[in-house]
């Protein structure tokens, strides 16, 4: 289930990627958080993040109108 929700949607780099490390850091072991980003290169930049952030990328899902990029904190 996820912990948190983190909108993006309308932010460019590197945004993303500063509100999903601070949203890992307010979650606890084991939660998953879930970033919305409507931006290409944000959403290709936040897997290859994780492992530095001490979190483990899920899965990448299309939605209507933005990607569901969905992380567990290790």
């Amino acid at each position: 289930s996820i912990k948190q929700v983190v909108d993006c949607v309308g932010d460019s780099c590197p945004r993303p990627q500063l509100m999903t490390k601070k949203a890992l850091g307010q979650v606890g072991s084991g939660d998953v958080i879930e970033v919305l980003v409507d931006n290409s290169s944000s959403m290709e930049a936040l897997p290859p993040m994780c492992p530095e952030l001490g979190a483990s990328h899920l899965e990448t899902l299309v939605g209507e109108r933005c990607w569901q990029v969905v992380i567990r904190k290790d």
